[in-house]
């Protein structure tokens, strides 16, 4: 059985040829204060290859510029929490849901939102004595 080299993922067969790294080694990096003594990491070096790679940076801050307190405080995502809902699953007839979407759309409420008073209204029509629970069939 031959065993054939299987075609590169990538495209080529070959690998090519490093391009010439304008930055020269970073192996020795670290991160923290930028060295004035550093040639690798001037303006004039940095600028024009992130315009050349399209890439926008937001204007520098002072880095000894004092952050409020509020700042660093965690900000709540998104609508506050409500109840626990359930999921509720009707098969009604074509008129009732097409009452249930009338209603909805002329208030400009959400389908539960509509379901959720409707029943509240019944409710206090049925504590209220205003209806028969066994007219209702």
């Amino acid at each position: 059985m031959s065993e054939r080299k299987r075609p590169s993922l990538f495209g080529a067969d070959q690998p090519e040829a490093p391009a010439a790294d304008p930055l020269g080694d970073l192996s020795d990096f670290r991160p923290g204060r930028r060295h004035a003594d550093d040639p690798r990491l001037t303006r004039e070096l940095v600028r024009p290859l992130a315009e050349q790679s399209g890439f926008r940076s937001r204007d520098p801050r002072d880095v000894h510029e004092q952050r409020p307190a509020e700042d660093y405080a965690p900000r709540p995502r998104g609508r506050p929490p409500g109840p626990p809902t359930v999921a509720v699953s009707l098969r009604v007839n074509a008129r009732t849901a097409a009452l249930l979407d009338q209603i909805a759309a002329e208030r400009e409420w959400t389908k539960t939102r509509t379901f959720e008073r409707a029943v509240a209204a019944l409710e206090l029509l049925l504590k209220e004595g205003r209806v028969d629970p066994k007219s209702l069939a």
